[in-house]
């Protein structure tokens, strides 16, 4: 072995030098993904888009049912929704919406990462636990893209997807649509996802000015 090698470095250097180039390159991963995020490409896709859907709670799975309503099934196919496991009514809205056109709904159900007044201490272990379990249903279900409007279950699902993109297996679209009820300022969910999700949607243009990675698209409900 080369002397400087032995004597210079050693086996913590080596090792605190692996550390410093892997942080390095995991940075650089980083800042190349987020500067992708937010173009639109001009490329016309020809081939289904297989499309992940995480549901929310209450009236966010009303504003994303309204949402799915506006996407051709013909092209966003097969669709995959998930669902919390403790959200009963947005697994019946999601059979039901299927249902009335037709077709069968395919629903994973996931762990919530936190509840209704869960504070945000208690919520850490949950949302590990919901990564964990989610983690195996993302890789096997593969999405093109996965379309969320929160609240904390998407987070989850999202940050797996996300992993997937990082790695280099699967360069899953992740899109993220803001409440019409956030006028002012960003959801937890969407500040989160502020540099992970490839598109951010808001529904009032004061988010647009005053969140610059946001894009306007007006009211969908």
């Amino acid at each position: 072995r080369h002397p400087l090698i032995m004597e210079g470095f050693g086996t913590c250097g080596l090792i605190l030098l692996f550390a410093t180039l892997s942080a390095t390159a995991a940075i650089a991963r980083f800042l190349q993904l987020a500067y992708r995020a937010g173009r639109v490409s001009s490329e016309r896709r020809t081939r289904l888009c297989k499309t992940l859907i995480v549901m929310g709670s209450g009236g966010h799975t009303m504003e994303m049912l309204r949402l799915l309503g506006g996407l051709a099934p013909d092209r966003y196919s097969p669709r995959l929704y998930v669902v919390a496991e403790t959200d009963a009514m947005s697994l019946e809205k999601v059979l039901n919406f299927e249902c009335d056109r037709g077709l069968t709904a395919r629903v994973m159900r996931v762990p919530r990462a936190r509840e209704v007044k869960q504070s945000y201490l208690t919520s850490v272990p949950s949302t590990l636990y919901a990564g964990l379990c989610s983690l195996p249903l993302v890789l096997k279900a593969c999405p093109d893209l996965v379309l969320c409007n929160g609240p904390g279950t998407c987070i989850p699902v999202c940050l797996c997807a996300y992993l997937l993109k990082f790695l280099g297996l699967k360069d899953s679209k992740i899109v993220y649509v803001e409440s019409v009820c956030r006028v002012t300022s960003l959801s937890l969910s969407g500040l989160i996802l502020y540099y992970l999700a490839d598109h951010l949607l808001v529904q009032w243009p004061k988010l647009k000015d005053l969140y610059a990675r946001t894009q306007y698209i007006g009211r969908i409900i």
